[in-house]
């Protein structure tokens, strides 16, 4: 299958995005595909003929808004093309919304042979989103995304260098490097080559810093120490840590069908902890899954007080089409909404308390964009947003030390 030839006349497109740092990457790689071919971008959705949709399909609530969308563009007379894991997972669906002729897979809208193409520029002014492999090695019961993008197919090293020297050649600062799995890059080789990535990324003489995408803790496991050694003792990592917990109860854990359990869970993030100081730690739970009672929700609350996330991003539990959790038994929608705001006011307690921590301390920033003169907006090398106030020019993308003056609306206000 090919793309719509209406876009390569004389039609304007435009590529609307849902979903994961991984989409957007793809996103853009699909873009700069069309651009050198010959199409003409449109600049905005509503001066658009064509308009890929590169889809999501997680979580029920974002497939709401693409169904939406697509009918709704479909309305005012353009023409939609749907990519992405919906249109993988969910064929008749995009099929019954657009038409088989229309609904095609990343890798054949960027050519690529068994994996989409990586993008040379970045997505946005100073990040650089760099997927390093596509898929993963779980059976997790609740998840649609792996029936979207399959079993783990890594990138080969020289591809990924490659995207990255092309993103710092056209100005980015920060490199975001993201996997459904970062932890198992190179497993379906036959053995875990990430730890080599990253050296060989580290070497690569720009200013730059590199944020780490999400790995299972599981996966995460194997490598922990080495992992831990290297973003310890560069500043080319950010000291960031993304590790998914989804539930703090054994008994869920096992329903959910991750690999595994609380205490593995805490381990590793304490050694983490100790090993690199202020770790920021993120998370990511999900809140309502079946069976969860008070007594699981309570132990999850606890595990979450107990290592002090920077982030937790919660999700109602919404069940997915094709997959095993969808047929569990349900928790009450309305318990399900009440655990979701007890958890997010918790979870907000505790953000502001790690960022205040850094208050009145000299912190190492990464300035990352200048804001106006003497002005300048970065990131700590913790992965914490700040501004930068200087009397001197700053060189983007290099480390400088700063003062941090005050926490203002989650943002650390700094001098230097």
């Amino acid at each position: 299958m090919s793309l719509p030839k209406t876009l390569l006349s004389t039609k304007k497109f435009f590529v609307l995005n849902y979903g994961c740092a991984a989409n957007k990457a793809y996103s853009e790689a699909l873009r700069e595909k069309l651009l050198r071919s010959g199409a003409t971008e449109a600049e905005s959705l509503e001066n658009a003929d064509v308009v890929i949709i590169n889809s999501c399909t997680v979580k029920g609530a974002t497939e709401s808004k693409i169904v939406a969308e697509t009918k709704k563009l479909k309305s005012k007379g353009k023409e939609v093309v749907v990519t992405g894991c919906m249109a993988v997972a969910q064929p008749g669906l995009v099929s019954y919304l657009v038409g088989r002729s229309n609904t095609i897979s990343l890798e054949e809208l960027t050519e690529g042979k068994n994996l989409p193409a990586l993008p040379k520029k970045p997505s946005s002014q100073s990040t650089h989103i760099v997927p390093i492999s596509r898929g993963c090695l779980g059976h997790c019961t609740y998840c649609i995304t792996r029936l979207a993008v399959g079993r783990l197919r890594s990138y080969p090293k020289e591809e990924i260098i490659d995207s990255v020297i092309s993103g710092l050649k056209e100005g980015a600062k920060e490199i975001f490097l993201t996997a459904q799995d970062l932890a198992i890059y190179g497993q379906d080789r036959g053995e875990n080559k990430l730890i080599e990535l990253l050296e060989a990324i580290e070497k690569i003489p720009y200013n730059f810093v590199v944020r780490l995408g999400m790995m299972t803790p599981n996966g995460f496991e194997n490598i922990a120490e080495q992992l831990v050694n290297l973003v310890k003792s560069s500043d080319k990592f950010y000291k960031f840590l993304h590790l998914p917990l989804e539930s703090g109860d054994d008994r869920i854990l096992k329903l959910m069908g991750r690999e595994y359990d609380s205490k593995t869970f805490r381990n590793l993030v304490n050694f983490s902890k100790e090993q690199i100081s202020n770790l920021n730690f993120t998370t990511d739970v999900i809140v309502g899954f079946p069976t969860e009672d008070e007594e699981a929700f309570n132990n999850t609350k606890k595990l979450i007080y107990e290592l002090k996330p920077f982030k937790v991003n919660i999700s109602k539990f919404t069940p997915r089409p094709h997959t095993l959790a969808a047929y569990f038994p349900k928790v009450k929608s309305e318990v399900v909404d009440e655990r979701a705001r007890e958890l997010s006011r918790i979870v907000r307690k505790l953000s502001k308390e790690n960022k205040e921590a850094f208050v009145k301390s000299k912190i190492k920033a990464v300035p990352l964009k200048k804001l106006s003169e003497g002005r300048y907006f970065g990131r700590s090398i913790n992965y914490v947003n700040l501004v930068i106030n200087s009397t001197k020019n700053l060189e983007l993308g290099a480390v400088e030390e700063v003062v941090a003056e005050e926490l203002k609306e989650g943002l650390l206000l700094c001098s230097l």
